[in-house]
């Protein structure tokens, strides 16, 4: 089988690739910017624009493609430019693709193209309405109906909806929590308490691979996510305990926290973190019978 992975050299995609190259069964072609860091792997370097990159002919022969490819949450690109990757060059390549005879593609979309937050209790599934928050998630599910709008019956699509996904290396908001969590001194986060959701890149690139591998015929949105949501402060002190060391939290007002942040300029980022947001992966469960292969413990520490 012939994948073809867009946005291969980024957090995810090159995870990915590592994976997919330890599966003899697939031949892997690596689509990116940069030439990808792996000797065994195919790699096409785009360097002209991808939106007006002829894609039919690259796509010829491929069995599956894997759109990782857009500008991720924590750009400060301007509306427009959300829109010219995240949603025109996911329309090229998946017009491409059918063209192409190509039988399955996977979108990296975001928990975020249906929502920032959900209320205390709230758990997401599929069914769930979107309404997207932000100039990001927008994108991303513009992206969703623009591909569901201009699917044929002759090609699979799957949309995966991933939450926060880290991993050693990973950038954003995970990274600035692990480099808070290494502050020797108490952090006055106690308080924040409201659960969320988040995958570990392992768990993540798994799933991707039970997608490309599922036999039967598939048109399917997904949540996914490791199972065990965690708050801030439940988050923070498991990356100490990773460390041997105590969790030292301090309880302060979260309006308080809110305050300071937006003196900071950081109100947003904050929010991003401190709001309720949980969803639920029971279908990919009853579909894929995919299950996250990793703890959320072991991934955290594996992680920072």
């Amino acid at each position: 089988m012939k994948v073809l992975v867009t946005g291969a050299t980024g957090f995810i995609g090159s995870n990915l690739i590592e994976a997919l190259y330890c599966n003899e069964e697939l031949t892997v072609i690596a689509v990116s910017r940069h030439q990808v860091p792996h000797s065994g792997v195919e790699t096409l370097v785009i360097n002209e624009p991808w939106e007006e990159y002829s894609w039919v002919q690259t796509l010829k022969g491929v069995d599956v493609v894997v759109h990782l490819a857009g500008i991720s949450v924590e750009s400060r690109e301007s509306d427009q430019t959300f829109e010219d990757v995240n949603i025109k060059l996911t329309r090229a390549v998946f017009t491409a693709a059918q063209d192409a005879g190509v039988k399955r593609f996977i979108y990296l979309s975001s928990v975020k193209a249906c929502t920032e937050y959900t209320s205390a209790g709230q758990v997401l599934s599929e069914a769930d309405p979107c309404q997207p928050k932000s100039p990001y998630g927008s994108s991303k599910y513009k992206a969703e109906l623009v591909l569901e709008a201009t699917r044929s019956s002759a090609i699979d699509l799957i949309i995966v909806r991933p939450p926060l996904v880290y991993g050693a290396g990973v950038q954003g908001n995970f990274s600035a929590l692990a480099r808070l969590a290494s502050l020797r001194m108490p952090l006055p986060i106690g308080s924040l308490r409201s659960p969320r959701s988040m995958i570990y890149i392992g768990n993540l690139v798994n799933f991707i691979e039970a997608c490309i591998s599922f036999k039967s015929s598939i048109n399917e949105v997904f949540y996914v996510s490791d199972g065990h949501d965690l708050s801030i402060a439940e988050l923070v002190a498991m990356m100490r305990a990773s460390n041997s060391r105590r969790a030292c939290l301090i309880s302060v007002p979260p309006a308080l926290i809110s305050i300071i942040a937006r003196v900071l300029g950081r109100e947003e980022d904050v929010a991003r973190l401190t709001y309720p947001l949980q969803i639920s992966s029971e279908r990919a469960k009853k579909v894929l019978g995919w299950t996250p292969p990793f703890n959320t413990a072991e991934a955290i520490r594996s992680s920072i």
